[in-house]
């Protein structure tokens, strides 16, 4: 035990006097790590600026029981609340979880899988069908005691800018249907 305890402090002091507690390039004397931090934030503006224009939502194709790409105009599309639904429900899958689980005060466990999607429900958020709500129930947040309780979630959509504008998360699960 005295011996881990003295390699220890010589190890310790070995890396306080030469002063290099984190390894560097040799560009500079900034750490490798903030230097690969700033590569990785100029590469992500790159290609953000490079992406192109979010297309309309007639560009985007549908799954349909008799092609499996059928392009569908928006006003046919914005009709029924199912083809705008499946056309971005890539989209809020992605966008939602993070901030579903944003919500958590500590570990979150999703109860979703193939037989059990993560939204089981959807509903216009307005009039003018711009945003659609996800609906679900397939989280489980840890309460301060390591319990878990399920929790109802809802995320707005906005089909133009495909861009979440709101989340809402309360505890218990959706009432059967």
């Amino acid at each position: 035990m005295i011996m881990l305890i003295v390699i220890i402090i010589a190890l310790w002091r070995a890396c306080s006097v030469s002063g290099d507690h984190y390894p560097t390039n040799d560009k500079s004397d900034t750490p490798a790590f903030e230097q690969d931090a700033e590569q990785a934030a100029d590469t992500a503006q790159q290609a953000a600026a490079a992406a192109p224009a979010v297309p309309s939502i007639a560009s985007r194709p549908v799954a349909s029981s008799t092609t499996a790409t059928a392009t569908i105009s928006d006003e046919e599309c914005l009709k029924d609340i199912q083809c705008p639904t499946d056309r971005f429900m890539p989209n809020a899958l992605v966008l939602c979880k993070p901030l579903v689980e944003a919500k958590a005060r500590y570990e979150v466990k999703w109860t979703d899988g193939w037989l059990t999607p993560m939204f089981s429900r959807r509903a216009w958020a307005d009039d003018a069908h711009d945003a659609i709500i996800y609906v679900g129930d397939k989280v489980e947040f840890q309460n301060g005691f390591h319990a878990f309780s399920t929790m109802s979630y809802f995320c707005t959509l906005d089909l133009h800018s495909l861009k979440v504008t709101n989340v809402e998360v309360q505890e218990g699960s959706l009432p059967t249907q």
